[in-house]
């Protein structure tokens, strides 16, 4: 019988392939055993995406299991994250279909929490307290005077909804006694999710992770966490999905990805980082956030300027390294698309003679990258530093 998520996966990948310019190169093997699939982690379609293209390669009776944030499956988060289905999922509890898409919560938030969240799990245990009685003094200023004298429900009305959702706070703003239980209670969660996710993998199953937990706001992967060292020893195989985003050519963001069985398992931080896509993007922003040009008061390039630094990036590559056919193929086209697209977001200025920097360095697609050009430049030179440790091994 065909898994629930194939028919979720068929159903939905028209939409991002409209949406968004997705690429992807390799497969999974089918049948197969217990895998790991470990991605890097720069933007919210990096498991949606990856996972359709994979599920419909089969095989189709399975479902591909995904570790995902338990705060994700608390009643209203779904609503929070997805706000055009606010109204809807304000307050149901989403974890019988997330269940059946093949999502699996653990808990990688142990000391911070929306206000919500804290207030939730108080509320099943001991009904509606007053709010001075959970949450520290700062808390209650926080939420302003109007939840003065409030009780926890206050928190889950539709008019307070979105904030307290949005303010995230640390567990020791909760008073005692009920810190002490929710912390006893993560210990005891954190446990039972990882033997969770480690009797689904061993028993044969595929699970896609992204080992950093959170997007990378600088362009450099994350510090892997705890669930990779536990999960890879129980792989029959490791494969790696190496994302790398085009976000200064066209006007969908250009997504592409590669499947493959990673490099060196007892690497598994470089063997995520060597196999990633080059792309103009990379390139463009290593040579514009680079001495050359960041210390020069103008900070102003011409087209012929920006084609020879591409040209110049292409030829010192290592074999190893793999880049987007199309930039392999005309180097010239999309540098010509990626100086458009820096002026599509407001980075760059068009001028008589070629490009001016505006200062401007936000891409409302990454809102957590600060710099996006130094966000891809980063992601380009830690790549870099990835095929220097394999080459030398080679070597």
């Amino acid at each position: 019988m065909i898994s629930f998520q194939t028919v979720a996966c068929f159903g939905i990948w028209p939409w991002y392939w409209n949406a968004y310019r997705v690429r992807g190169w390799g497969r999974l093997p089918n049948p197969r055993g217990p895998t790991l699939c470990i991605a890097n982690h720069q933007h919210d379609l990096d498991d949606k995406v990856t996972i359709s293209y994979l599920q419909r390669g089969g095989p189709w009776n399975k479902t591909i299991y995904t570790v995902s944030g338990r705060r994700l499956f608390e009643p209203g988060a779904f609503g929070y994250h997805v706000p055009w289905t606010e109204s809807l999922m304000r307050g149901v509890d989403p974890s019988k279909l997330f269940h059946a898409i093949g999502m699996v919560p653990i808990e990688n938030q142990p000391r911070t929490r929306p206000v919500a969240g804290f207030a939730q799990a108080v509320y099943d245990r001991h009904g509606d307290l007053p709010l001075a009685d959970v949450f520290a003094p700062a808390i209650l200023d926080m939420l302003g005077t109007d939840a003065e004298g409030k009780t926890l429900s206050y928190l889950f009305a539709s008019t307070n909804f979105r904030r307290s959702r949005g303010l995230e706070v640390p567990i020791k703003s909760i008073r005692e006694p009920y810190r002490r239980e929710l912390l006893d209670e993560m210990r005891v969660q954190m446990d039972e999710d990882m033997r969770g996710l480690e009797t689904l993998l061993a028993s044969g199953e595929t699970f896609w992770l992204t080992p950093e937990g959170r997007f990378s706001k600088t362009g450099r992967m994350n510090k892997l966490r705890e669930a990779l060292w536990r999960l890879a020893p129980l792989a029959q195989e490791i494969y790696t999905i190496a994302i790398s985003y085009d976000p200064f050519v066209g006007r969908r963001l250009s997504m592409l990805f590669r499947v493959l069985p990673a490099l060196d398992r007892n690497d598994i931080g470089n063997s995520m980082k060597a196999p990633r896509p080059v792309t103009v993007s990379q390139l463009l922003a290593d040579y514009l956030c680079g001495a050359a040009v960041a210390q020069r008061a103008d900070a102003a390039v011409t087209q012929a300027q920006a084609l020879d630094a591409v040209r110049e990036r292409l030829a010192a590559l290592p074999p190893i390294a793999w880049v987007d056919p199309e930039l392999r193929a005309s180097p010239e086209r999309m540098t010509r698309a990626a100086l458009r697209g820096l002026v599509r977001l407001g980075i760059a200025a068009p001028t008589q003679d070629g490009y001016r920097l505006t200062g401007v360095r936000v891409d409302p697609r990454f809102p957590n990258a600060e710099d996006i050009l130094d966000h891809q430049a980063a992601f380009f030179q830690e790549s870099s530093e990835a095929w220097r440790v394999f080459s030398e091994r080679e070597g």
